[in-house]
C-alpha cells in the first residue's frame, strides 16, 4: 500500500528535510511524535498496513507547516482569525503534498489532514466526529499533544511536567480525544513513568514553579 515511501527512503528523508531547513523545530517534533505514536499504536494493537501508516503520518503530520509562514510559526502572542487561518490549513496542504505524490498514500494523508480533528467534532479542517476521525490521526493526536506541552513552545512561557500533561490531555477525553486512546496513553505512560519525570528540569525557565494551573491546553497547542 505504501511501496511509493518504503520504496523511495531518500523521498521520504527529502520531505523531513525540507521542513527541518523550514523550520528545525517541527522536523525534531516529528520524530518524537513518531516514536510515541508508535508505542501507543502497539498497545491498541495497530498492525500491518495501518501501522506503517500510522509511522508515516506521525512523521509528516506536521509537513503542511512548510506552507504557514515563519512569523506566525514563531510569534510569541495569541494568533490573529487571520494568522488563524492560515495556521489551519497546514493538514490540508500536508495531506495535499502526500496526495500529489501518489494517490497510493491516501491512508497516509488522511492521518494528516485530521491529526488536528477533535473527538467532540470541534478540531479542524474538516469537524470529524468520533469515530469518523481515522484511528491513526486519533492516535497522533493524542501523541502530538503531549510532545508539544512537554516542550518550550514561543506563544506559551512555560511547559508542562509528563505527569501534568497526561493529566490534562486525560481531562481532555471525551472532548478533544478519544477516550480509549486515552486509557491506553495513561495506561503506557504508567509503564514508562520514573522518579526523575517530575523534576525541576521538565520547566522552561519561564515556569511559574506550579503555583497557577491552567486547564487543558486548546488546539494550538499542538499546532
Amino acid at each position: 500500500m505504501h511501496q511509493t515511501l518504503a520504496a523511495h527512503p531518500h523521498l521520504a528523508d527529502a520531505l523531513n528535510q525540507a521542513l527541518g531547513v523550514y523550520d528545525h523545530r517541527p522536523a525534531e517534533h516529528a520524530g518524537r511524535v513518531r516514536t510515541l505514536a508508535l508505542s501507543l499504536g502497539d498497545r491498541l494493537g495497530v498492525d500491518g498496513n495501518e501501522r506503517e501508516a500510522l509511522s508515516w503520518a506521525a512523521l509528516f503530520h506536521d509537513l503542511g507547516k512548510i506552507s504557514v509562514s515563519r512569523a506566525i510559526l514563531r510569534k510569541a502572542g495569541p494568533l490573529t482569525d487571520l494568522e488563524w487561518i492560515e495556521m489551519k490549513r497546514h493538514p490540508i496542504v500536508g495531506a495535499d503534498i502526500l496526495l500529489a505524490i501518489s494517490p497510493l498514500l491516501q491512508p497516509i494523508a488522511a492521518g494528516v489532514r485530521g491529526h488536528h480533528e477533535r473527538w467532540d467534532g470541534a478540531g479542524y479542517p474538516d469537524g470529524l466526529v468520533g469515530e469518523q476521525i481515522p484511528r491513526v490521526a486519533r492516535i497522533i493526536a493524542v501523541a502530538d499533544t503531549f510532545d508539544a506541552m512537554t516542550r518550550a513552545r514561543p506563544y506559551r512561557k512555560r511547559r508542562y511536567g509528563p505527569k501534568e500533561a497526561t493529566d490534562a490531555i486525560q481531562c481532555a477525553a471525551g472532548s478533544q480525544f478519544d477516550p480509549l486512546m486515552v486509557a491506553a496513553f495513561v495506561a503506557l505512560r504508567q509503564v514508562a513513568v520514573n522518579p526523575d519525570d517530575e523534576d525541576g528540569g521538565s520547566r522552561s525557565d519561564g515556569d511559574d514553579g506550579g503555583q497557577t494551573k491552567e486547564p487543558p491546553m486548546p488546539p494550538r497547542i499542538a499546532a
